[in-house]
């Protein structure tokens, strides 16, 4: 998946540390979710990462990006050690092309992207050969975050802007470096433009002309979700946004996104972000 983070306004944390969690997944089976963003960096170990419909293997060098309010869990056998955040920041599932999928010759809309002041987060990145220059940031980070003055506070939001900056470049290398297969980003750009629509497998196999198998083994090796996941979790996203900054009520929001049973919506927004839609409504 691949968020907006909207950095108009300083970036603040309220907590940020490195942690061990010992090998007892037993004890982590519950969903819980937390009303900021979550940042984690794996240091050692392994461990997996649950959200609904979602799964991660996380290994040293992963990258996990939880949004605020998403029910998430973190399962490991053996260990893992990692660094975290947790952060305020509007973000939400980008709705259209990614700010950084410009022509870089085309100086007009460079200077777009940097006044958006927007930038986009994979759900999972690999820092791979950045790993040491993650690390070394993340230690200065933590250890400004802990400094009880008011200027290393400032610093360390400051510091903290400035690795999500860092961890987009690398989305910006592998989108420019077309490690994602041309095709399966205009099927995305697809989906993300109607989701509003009743969007299925056949549709898409279809509109583009490939075999429903061929799509499904994409969506696995690129995103590590089935494509229905996909769809599902972006008109949830939209519906959780229209929930919250528009007047709309459930059955409108359900029957907008294409939801002729506003009950089945319900549930896969409950099943989602275990909690109803009338519910997150009213506590907006």
């Amino acid at each position: 998946m691949l968020y907006e983070l909207d950095l108009s306004s300083m970036i603040t944390c309220g907590m940020a540390g490195r942690f061990y969690r010992h090998g007892r997944a037993s004890d982590h089976r519950r969903m819980r979710s937390i009303g900021r963003n979550l940042l984690v960096f794996v240091v050692s170990g392994t461990a997996i990462g649950e959200t609904s419909g979602l799964t991660y293997r996380l290994s040293k060098g992963s990258v996990w990006l939880v949004p605020s309010g998403t029910p998430y869990r973190l399962l490991t056998d053996e260990g893992c050690e990692f660094y975290f955040f947790r952060f305020r920041g509007q973000m939400e599932l980008c709705s259209s092309r990614p700010h950084y999928s410009y022509n870089p010759s085309e100086s007009a809309l460079v200077c777009q992207h940097i006044a958006s002041k927007r930038i986009c987060l994979s759900d999972y990145t690999e820092l791979s050969e950045r790993y040491d220059e993650f690390m070394h940031r993340l230690e200065c980070c933590v250890a400004l975050s802990k400094e009880p003055v008011h200027s290393s506070q400032l610093l360390f939001c400051i510091e903290l802007e400035r690795i999500l900056i860092l961890l987009s470049t690398i989305g910006e290398e592998e989108y420019r470096d077309k490690k994602i297969p041309p095709v399966l980003r205009r099927i995305t750009e697809y989906i993300r433009e109607n989701v509003t629509e009743k969007l299925s497998v056949g549709e898409i196999s279809e509109r583009f002309s490939l075999s429903r198998s061929y799509i499904s083994r994409l969506f696995r090796r690129h995103y590590d979700c089935s494509v229905t996941e996909y769809i599902r979790r972006g008109k949830m996203d939209y519906a959780r946004k229209l929930l919250k900054y528009e007047t709309m009520n459930v059955s409108e929001v359900a029957d907008y996104l294409g939801y002729e049973n506003v009950y089945y919506f319900s549930r896969v927004y409950k099943e989602t972000f275990r909690q109803s839609p009338t519910k997150d409504r009213r506590d907006d």
